[in-house]
C-alpha cells in the first residue's frame, strides 16, 4: 500500500505535457514528411504490427500508443488503418497564447476603450515572457498598473491576466496586434495575436433619405437629412448646411430653420449632445429625368471641424423598376467579399415579365424573369466569393439592365453598373517554376524545379510548400513535391526541391495544371500564396526532330553505360548468374 502511496506522490510531481501540436493526421507508408523543421519518416512492420518512426534519421520500433521525445518535439503511433498510420506529432517548447478583448472595437473619438489581455503557457517549459502592444500617435493607451507592456515568468499552464485602456484623439482606422516574445533554446520565440479592426467613429453620424427613387411626373418626392451627435460632452455646431436641387425641380416645402435663395437650402444653428436634428424638404417636377439632390455640412465638435457631403437620386417619369446593386468597388486579392443584387419595383402597380440581366466578368452572367408586385423588391444574387488569386490588380465591370412593358404597352428599361478593382497580392514571395523543355508529348518526362524568393526586405518564417498535379500522372512520380523552410532571408533565393513525372500514353486532357501552394509567416501573420502554370500536352506523332533528339539523349546514355563495362565486369556477371543457378537448384533440392 506504500509503495502505492509514493507511485501516486511521485505521478502529481510530473508536470501534465501540455504541447503545441505540429502533426496531426494519417500518412502513408513508407512516407517521409515534414513537421515542425524537422523530416519524418515511418514504415509499417505488419507481421510485428510495429512502426519503425525516425526524427531526422533517428528514431526505432514502436507499438501503438508509444512515443518518443527528442530536441522538445515529441512523436507518437497513434493508429493504423493500413497503408495509412496515423501520427500525432507535437512540440514541447514553452507555447504562449494571446487573448485580447476590447469594450468596443468601433469607439467615438476620446471615447475610453478597455482591453483585456489574458497571457497562457500551454507548452512544458517554463519561460520569462514579454508582451507588447503598440498604438499609432492617434491613440494614446493609459493604465495605472500597465501601459500596453507586460514582463515575467509564465509557468506551464499558468495564465496571466492585465488591463489597459485605449483612448483615440484622431479619426483613424488600423489593425491591432499585439505580440509576445521569450527565450527558448537560445533563440528568441514572437507569438503574434490575432488581428483585431480598429475603426474610430466620427463623434456624428449623417444620413440622408428619399421617398422613393422612381417617381412619376409631380409626384411629391421626400428628401430628409438628419444629423445626430453622439459625443457625450461637447454640443455640435453646425456652422453651415447647404442643400443644392437641381434646377428641373419645384421646392413645395422645406423645415422651417432651412433659409432658401434660389435652389439652394442653407441652416446654420447647434446639436445639443447625444441629441439629434432631422432637416426635410418636399420637391416635385413636371419633367422626366434623372435628378440628383446633394448637401454640404461644415460641423464642430470638441474643437474639432468635419466637413461630409452626401446625394441622393431618384428618376421622374422613367423606369419604376430601379436595380440595387451593393457591394465594395476594392477588393483584396484571394480574399471574401460580399455581392448583393437586387430590383425593386417602386411603382402602383405589379409589372410582369421583366427581363433582368446581370453582366459580369467577375461574377459570371445571370439572366431572368421576373413578375414584381407593387412595392416589392426581388432578389437576384447574394452570395459571399472569393476574388480572384492575382499578382497584377484588375478592374471588372458588373451591370444590370433589364426591360419590361407597363399595362400602357409602353417598353420602359433600367440599368446600373459599377467598376470593381480586385487588388493584386502583396509581392512577399516570387515562386519560380522550371520545366526541362518547352513542349510535351504522350510519353514524355516532364521535369520539375521549384524555387523560392523573398522579395520583402525582412525575413519570412515558417515557409511551407506542396505541388499539386492531376492524380492521373502520380503514380510516375520521381522525386519530392513538398519543401519547409524555418526562415527565408530578406531578398534570399533557394531551390525547394525538384521531380520528374512522365505523362501516360493514355492521358486524355489538353494539359496539365501545376499549382504550388506556399503557406507562410510574415510578422506572425499566415499568409497563403499560390502559383498555376498549365503545361500543353500535344497529341499525334512527335516530330522527327523531337524522336531524333530523344534518340540520341538514349544513344549517349546507351554507350555512356557500355564504356564503363569491362570485360572483366561483363565476366563477372556471368560466373554470378551460373552460381546463382546453381544455388537455386541445391535449395531447391534439399526443399
Amino acid at each position: 500500500m506504500k509503495k502505492f502511496v509514493f507511485l501516486l506522490a511521485i505521478f502529481a510531481l510530473v508536470p501534465t505535457v501540455i504541447a503545441s501540436t505540429l502533426f496531426n493526421d494519417y500518412v502513408n507508408d513508407g512516407d517521409t514528411f515534414k513537421a515542425g523543421g524537422h523530416d519524418f519518416y515511418v514504415k509499417y512492420i505488419e507481421s510485428r504490427q510495429k512502426l519503425t518512426f525516425k526524427m531526422d534519421d533517428m528514431g526505432g520500433m514502436m507499438t501503438i500508443g508509444e512515443c518518443e521525445i527528442r530536441n522538445d518535439i515529441k512523436y507518437c503511433f497513434e493508429g493504423v488503418d493500413y497503408p495509412q498510420i496515423k501520427v500525432l506529432i507535437t512540440s514541447l517548447e514553452p507555447d504562449i497564447t494571446i487573448e485580447r478583448s476590447f469594450s468596443t472595437t468601433t469607439p467615438t473619438l476620446n471615447e475610453e476603450t478597455t482591453v483585456t489581455v489574458i497571457l497562457k503557457n500551454n507548452g512544458e517549459k517554463t519561460t520569462t515572457a514579454k508582451y507588447m502592444d503598440r498604438y499609432p500617435s492617434g491613440l494614446r493607451v493609459f493604465s495605472a498598473t500597465n501601459a500596453g507592456e507586460w514582463e515575467g515568468n509564465l509557468n506551464t499552464g499558468e495564465e496571466e491576466q492585465f488591463i489597459y485602456v485605449i483612448k483615440p484623439e484622431d479619426i483613424i482606422s488600423f489593425d491591432s496586434i499585439a505580440e509576445v516574445s521569450y527565450e527558448f533554446n537560445g533563440e528568441k520565440k514572437t507569438k503574434k495575436s490575432t488581428t483585431v479592426a480598429i475603426n474610430v467613429q466620427k463623434p456624428f453620424d449623417i444620413s440622408a433619405g428619399i421617398s422613393t427613387e422612381a417617381a412619376e411626373k409631380n409626384e411629391m418626392v421626400d428628401y430628409n437629412l438628419t444629423i445626430t451627435n453622439k459625443d457625450e460632452t461637447n454640443k455640435l455646431i453646425i456652422e453651415k448646411l447647404e442643400i443644392s436641387l437641381p434646377s428641373q425641380i419645384d421646392l413645395v416645402s422645406a423645415s422651417d430653420e432651412l433659409k432658401q435663395q434660389d435652389k439652394k437650402l442653407t441652416v446654420s444653428g447647434a446639436i445639443e449632445k447625444k441629441e439629434s436634428k432631422t432637416f426635410v424638404i418636399k420637391v416635385k417636377s413636371p419633367r422626366v429625368g434623372l435628378f440628383t439632390i446633394t448637401s454640404s455640412l461644415n460641423i464642430r465638435i470638441g474643437g474639432r471641424g468635419f466637413k461630409e457631403e452626401s446625394s441622393k437620386s431618384f428618376s421622374v417619369g422613367l423606369s419604376d423598376i430601379m436595380p440595387i446593386l451593393n457591394m465594395s468597388s476594392n477588393i483584396k486579392s484571394n480574399s471574401p467579399y460580399n455581392v448583393y443584387i437586387a430590383v425593386k419595383n417602386y411603382g402602383k402597380e405589379k409589372i410582369n415579365n421583366v427581363d433582368i440581366n446581370i453582366e459580369s466578368d467577375l461574377i459570371g452572367n445571370i439572366m431572368e424573369k421576373k413578375d414584381i408586385a407593387a412595392g416589392d423588391t426581388i432578389e437576384i444574387f447574394k452570395k459571399t466569393l472569393t476574388a480572384p488569386y492575382l499578382e497584377e490588380s484588375k478592374k471588372y465591370n458588373i451591370k444590370i439592365s433589364g426591360s419590361y412593358f407597363s399595362s400602357s404597352e409602353r417598353q420602359y428599361t433600367f440599368e446600373k453598373s459599377q467598376q470593381v478593382t480586385v487588388e493584386a497580392v502583396a509581392k512577399i514571395i516570387q515562386i519560380t517554376r522550371e520545366l526541362n523543355k518547352e513542349e510535351f508529348y504522350l510519353g514524355d518526362k516532364i521535369e520539375v524545379k521549384v524555387k523560392l524568393k523573398n522579395q520583402k526586405s525582412e525575413e519570412i518564417n515558417e515557409v511551407d510548400v506542396t505541388d499539386a498535379f492531376p492524380k492521373e500522372i502520380r503514380k510516375s512520380l520521381v522525386g519530392e513535391v513538398t519543401g519547409y523552410l524555418e526562415k527565408l532571408n530578406a531578398n534570399e533565393e533557394k531551390d525547394l526541391y525538384s521531380y520528374s513525372l512522365v505523362i501516360p500514353e493514355n492521358y486524355t486532357a489538353s494539359d496539365i495544371e501545376f499549382k504550388t501552394t506556399v503557406n507562410a509567416k510574415v510578422n506572425g501573420e499566415l499568409v497563403i500564396l499560390k502559383r498555376v502554370d498549365n503545361v500543353e500536352v500535344l497529341k499525334g506523332e512527335k516530330p522527327k526532330e523531337v524522336e531524333e533528339e530523344k534518340k540520341t539523349e538514349e544513344e549517349k546514355k546507351t554507350s555512356g553505360n557500355a564504356s564503363t563495362q569491362t570485360p572483366e565486369s561483363s565476366a563477372q556477371e556471368g560466373k554470378e548468374g551460373f552460381f546463382s543457378k546453381i544455388f537455386r537448384w541445391i535449395k531447391n533440392l534439399f526443399n
